[in-house]
């Protein structure tokens, strides 16, 4: 098992696990400060503070996207499924500058 107490080059937080202590661009903001350089968050989570604040947020911090959490599977292309992964078109190149 990888030891990630020094090394955070590949260490990804899981937005969820820390929701209590701040919102999502709290979160983006501690992440960057202890060298964690990668980020999960959730749909929920975005969509709380918008889009667009998320987006400038990550990128900002010059994190990187390791995933997006929506809850559920998208089983069929629907317009509800798309725009519930839209955001994950936005977020990732604002990641990846």
């Amino acid at each position: 098992m990888r030891d990630f107490s020094s090394d955070h080059r590949w260490l990804s937080l899981n937005t969820a696990t820390v929701r209590k202590q701040g919102d999502l661009t709290a979160i983006v903001e501690a992440c960057a400060r202890h060298g964690i350089r990668a980020i999960d968050p959730w749909r929920d989570q975005v969509a709380a503070i918008g889009l667009d604040r998320a987006v400038r947020a990550v990128r900002d911090a010059g994190l990187e996207l390791s995933g997006y959490c929506r809850g559920g599977f998208v089983s069929c292309i629907s317009a509800d499924s798309v725009k519930q992964i839209r955001p994950i078109a936005t977020l990732t190149p604002a990641a990846r500058r």
